[in-house]
């Protein structure tokens, strides 16, 4: 639902607010159709703060068809974190998916290393069955040395795969509390001074997939959408953060949740810093410029950015 617009001259800004990051990216995705006959899509940029406003802007751009780039390197579904979740979820649908064995057997780590995965791949192949099955048919002779480890792995994947009646977004919310996903990645973040808002990306996903039911048909969409990223032609929309866009210009660009929290961040002590970084974003449009925020994101209340009283002289934008 849009609330409403202001400022739409041409050449000037427009200012949009939507009632949450779907709608949002619904309008987007809109607005560049609408342009496309004047611009074509690799003339037309949307430039974010973090990673994980990706989610629902790459969501729509997918629904609309329209073909995107991000330069920068992975899709939203493409990073770790989302890959970790997507794999217990296939692991938990198709038991004999041996791929999503090998990604998530040791995360978080449960000390099944290089060697345990070796065995089970043995033991795999002169029995015929699937890493999974494998797993769970050890010779007693060889189980022992790996018990907890497997044990915890199997309470995980048949507590998903037993709750018939939960979203998928719920069943995300299950490994990230019975594995203690959370501290693994905050673990990680510490150890290697990771600011890249891993965390927020897993509750942006847990929102997306909340709205599906059926785990097989929430894993087809993101399938499709990942192949549909990977399209060659080169005739793409860019998708990046502002940090990557220094340096570049493009006739339209589009900044999107400018909220308190999102823009500026709400981890960043530097309000300066915070604010230069949406100079450098609007000052990416060399013709068009759509600025929008949202009263909703991740199902939280959000609030316009103070900034945007400055880009459209006005005391105080009110809804």
């Amino acid at each position: 639902m849009l609330f409403r617009s202001v400022s739409q001259s041409r050449y000037r800004p427009e200012y949009v607010l939507y009632s949450d990051e779907f709608s949002e990216g619904v309008g987007i995705g809109n607005k560049i159709n609408e342009l496309n006959s004047q611009y074509p899509y690799k003339k037309m940029a949307i430039l974010t703060r973090t990673n994980f406003q990706m989610q629902a802007i790459e969501r729509a751009l997918f629904h609309n068809k329209i073909p995107y780039n991000m330069p920068e390197g992975s899709t939203f579904y493409e990073q770790k974190g989302i890959q970790d979740m997507i794999a217990f979820l296939r692991l938990a649908h198709d038991k004999t998916n041996n791929e999503a064995f090998k990604r998530i057997f040791n995360v978080p780590n449960r000390y099944v290393g290089k060697v345990f995965l070796e065995e089970v791949s043995s033991y795999a192949k002169a029995k015929n069955l699937s890493l999974y099955q494998s797993m769970l048919r050890f010779p007693r002779s060889t189980e022992w040395r790996y018990k907890r480890g497997i044990a915890e792995l199997h309470s995980v994947i048949h507590r998903i795969s037993s709750r018939k009646r939960y979203n998928v977004g719920e069943l995300i919310e299950i490994i990230r509390k019975d594995l203690e996903y959370d501290q693994y990645i905050l673990k990680e973040i510490l150890e290697n001074e990771d600011t890249d808002g891993r965390l927020e990306n897993l509750d942006t996903l847990v929102v997306e997939a909340a709205k599906y039911n059926n785990v097989s048909d929430f894993l087809s969409e993101i399938d499709n959408m990942v192949v549909f990223s990977q399209n060659e032609d080169e005739n793409k929309v860019q998708l990046m953060t502002i940090h990557k866009s220094k340096g570049l210009e493009f006739p339209v660009v589009f900044i999107p949740s400018v909220s308190e929290g999102i823009l500026p961040h709400a981890r960043s002590s530097n309000k300066n810093e915070e604010k230069r970084l949406l100079y450098v974003a609007i000052t990416r449009a060399e013709t068009e410029l759509f600025i929008s925020s949202t009263a909703m994101y991740n199902n939280k209340l959000m609030e316009e950015s103070e900034f945007l009283c400055n880009i459209f002289n006005k005391s105080k934008i009110t809804k």
